[in-house]
């Protein structure tokens, strides 16, 4: 026998022996295995194999996962992940209905529901030092959506989303701008709310004339695209104004010594700032709650500054966007394609998944299909070269390189 072939039986003999495993699991909870002789089936935790992906379907997980219906076992759920790449070959990425006809065919189910998945980065900041292990400060937006049309499909306008940081960023563990000639972001703060107290007192400002031009300089630092489709708005809010402020800060504590400087204003009734209506953002209900003279109290601690800062840049963009396609008498395809090109032509995921689900309850069984630029797996090892990045090699484009990983479940219920 050569070599290869003894590679390979090794291999079969070692998932025969990680199936067998998770069929012994299987029968000590079935309480129809009489000959077995247990007295009593104890509902064991979940069972999770980790696989090194030699064989030739790349599998990286097994799973088992009991069903009960109170303490009553009913059933197992077992799962294969397995997952290809860092591969260019465009074969990999799956056809979205070959993909629900075998989910359908596998679990006799005539109606599948789909559900997408995106995931976009904003932000990436390297970690302080190579030997910080996954502090990366990088923020990101989460899109969902129902009823996917095909693979690598751009969200729809009426996708949610949600912001996503980094556990560098949530534990401090990350890089800032080197600070900026004076005045800093705090001076500039605490300029603004000193000149929105005299205005509330009834003092005359001086100096503010050029505050427009202000305002345009500080949000001018946008790339050139944006630079030649939006020109400032002249109705920016407090919380819009404050972004201008405060989007140069260099550090985590100056974060937090900018939002305090804000909400203390704002409990002792210094300011009564206005706000556009419609946002959620948590400055904005403070300070919808100064109007009524009580500011409930903030921890800015953790990821609360940042949240913050975040949540008001993001309203502001919305704005933005929203007042250049009024001004511009766009239709609203015309405001879903350019909204999205950016997702679809130049702002590749880092990850895109479809989940194929059909069944309810305990009887429901998913298959997930996905495609990121980092391994989808902790134990998979590969040098990242990114999802759908170009790279240069004399000159020449490279084919982009990506993960392909799929996620499949089936189900044993018990008589």
């Amino acid at each position: 026998m050569g070599a290869e072939r003894r590679r390979e039986a090794a291999e079969a003999l070692y998932l025969t022996l990680l199936r067998q495993l998770i069929s012994l699991y299987t029968m000590a909870q079935n309480p129809n295995t009489t000959h077995l002789k247990i007295s009593e089936v104890v509902v064991l935790p979940p069972l999770w194999i980790r696989c090194d992906g030699s064989d030739p379907e790349h599998t990286y997980w097994l799973g088992a996962e009991p069903l009960r219906a109170g303490n009553k076992m009913t059933g197992i759920s077992f799962y294969v992940v397995t997952c290809d790449g860092p591969t260019a070959d465009k074969t990999c990425l799956a056809n979205l209905e070959e993909l629900k006809m075998e989910h359908k065919v596998k679990h006799r189910s005539s109606v599948v529901t789909t559900r997408g998945f995106a995931q976009y980065e904003l932000i990436r900041a390297a970690a302080m030092d190579d030997t910080t292990v996954g502090s990366e400060s990088n923020i990101c937006i989460d899109v969902t959506w129902h009823s996917v049309d095909k693979i690598l499909q751009a969200p729809p306008l009426c996708s949610a989303a949600t912001l996503a940081l980094a556990e560098g960023l949530k534990t401090g563990v990350t890089e800032w701008p080197e600070p900026l000639e004076a005045p800093s972001a705090l001076e500039l703060v605490q300029e603004f709310l000193m000149d929105l107290k005299k205005k509330l007192d009834g003092c005359c400002v001086s100096g503010n004339k050029n505050e427009t031009e202000s305002i345009k300089s500080d949000t001018a630092a946008v790339d050139s695209s944006m630079k030649s489709i939006f020109s400032e708005r002249g109705d920016l809010d407090f919380a819009e104004q404050l972004w201008c402020k405060m989007r140069s800060v260099c550090s985590y504590q100056e974060l937090i010594e900018c939002f305090t400087l804000v909400i203390r204003f704002l409990e002792h009734g210094e300011i009564q700032p206005w706000i556009h209506q419609g946002s959620s953002s948590l400055l904005s209900k403070l300070i919808q709650q100064s109007y009524h003279g009580k500011v409930e109290a903030v921890s800015l601690s953790g990821a609360t500054p940042i949240q913050m800062l975040l949540e008001i840049g993001l309203d502001k963009m919305k704005k933005d966007y929203v007042s250049f396609f009024i001004g511009c008498e766009f239709r609203s395809e015309d405001l879903a394609e350019f909204a999205y090109s950016n997702y679809s032509d130049s702002d590749q995921p880092e990850m895109w998944k479809v989940d194929i689900t059909s069944g309810h309850g305990q009887k429901e069984v998913k298959t997930t299909w996905q495609v990121s630029a980092s391994p989808p797996v902790e134990h998979m090892t590969s040098n990242n070269i990114g999802l759908f990045c170009d790279s240069t090699v004399n000159g020449s484009n490279e084919e982009r390189m990506y993960f392909v990983a799929v996620a499949k479940c089936s189900q044993v219920h018990f008589m």
